[in-house]
């Protein structure tokens, strides 16, 4: 089943290359033919079921759409006739009026969003609550920045306000049903469901979690954080052959994540499979050699062959790099406990 995006690329490919075949005859314009090609490069890129493909090309895409429209607007609009002027206006100014405001505002958010998640990921909980604070007092109806809030607040935890946070989120995300001209929307949706997820999975509530990533990955299947965050769900619920999948699937869309690589190692360990356990900590290695889990996980792979002494060195260079890491330290104990006896 195709998703939103290749479904809208393949309708609005096709009406440029209908429209331009309509009108060539009528106004022979040399821009009816650049067009034309946009369409095709649009259905070609629709059909084609390589998503890390398809979103390298399609920003070019736009790059060019734009670049095109502004060299003709300046270089050759001056001079047009009269109505052509006006059939120029409405093919082009009007559709970038009425669809790119709003899809410039909610990619805002977006980028907002990821930066005071950044902020999260990099341990900085009340830096990241106070960015999102600021953000909601100028637009408090954005879903995304009570969603980060949530996370926030999770990490924190004050999971009281998290959970009333990320119910404001999925209350206010969009309702739109719009396929073609709603994509950022769709977009800020599937991440609403997704950051449920993780605030519901923070919790310790995997199933609901699940359910939550379940739904992002309805919307927008290329969202590759909810594949991590299906896979960590499901490997806590004891289905480790399905996060297996999960994880995999987030390294089709986005190959050199360092946390899905260490969590795809994990449930290799868990498995028993330790030979690629410490290909996939490896690869992850030369991704982010400063994230403390991926030592940690090769500390717990060399454990479980009997190689102590070789594991305490991978569970010391994950406290060195966070030497508040708890889970580090049970492991370095039960290391060195093993000593003892």
């Amino acid at each position: 089943m195709k998703n939103d995006a290749s479904t809208g690329q393949l309708i609005v490919g096709s009406f440029c290359i209908i429209f331009a075949l309509f009108f060539y005859h009528l106004m022979h314009d040399s821009f009816l033919i650049l067009l034309g090609i946009i369409g095709i490069i649009l259905i070609i890129t629709g059909l084609n079921e390589n998503k890390g493909y398809r979103n390298r090309i399609i920003p070019l895409i736009i790059l060019f759409v734009f670049c095109g429209i502004l060299i003709y607007l300046v270089f050759i609009f001056p001079f047009s006739r009269p109505e052509k002027q006006i059939t120029i206006i409405l093919i082009f100014v009007l559709p970038i009026v009425l669809f790119g405001v709003p899809f410039y505002t909610s990619w805002g958010k977006i980028s907002n969003f990821k930066k005071g998640v950044k902020m999260v990921e990099s341990g900085k909980y009340k830096e990241a609550s106070d960015y999102f604070n600021e953000i909601l007092k100028k637009d408090h109806d954005n879903p995304l920045a009570w969603a980060g809030k949530a996370v926030a607040l999770q990490k924190l935890g004050k999971s009281e306000e998290a959970f009333y946070s990320i119910k404001n989120a999925l209350d206010l995300k969009y309702k739109t049903e719009i396929k073609i001209f709603s994509l950022s929307k769709l977009l800020i949706n599937a991440m609403v469901y997704n950051t449920a997820g993780l605030v519901y999975a923070e919790d310790g509530n995997y199933q609901k979690a699940l359910d939550y990533f379940d739904k992002a990955l309805e919307l927008k299947p290329e969202l590759y954080a909810a594949w991590n965050g299906k896979g960590v769900a499901l490997s806590n619920l004891g289905k480790d052959e399905e996060a297996l999948k999960c994880y995999n699937k987030n390294l089709k869309y986005n190959p050199k994540s360092a946390v899905t690589l260490n969590n795809k190692g994990d449930v290799l360990k868990k498995l028993g499979k330790y030979s690629e356990a410490i290909e996939y900590v490896d690869k992850g290695l030369k991704v982010d050699p400063k994230l403390p889990m991926l030592w940690l996980t090769k500390g717990e792979i060399f454990m479980c062959l009997n190689k102590n002494e070789e594991a305490l060195k991978y569970i010391d260079k994950a406290l060195e790099l966070d030497p508040d890491f708890e889970a580090a330290k049970k492991v370095k104990e039960e290391i060195l406990s093993l000593k003892v006896k």
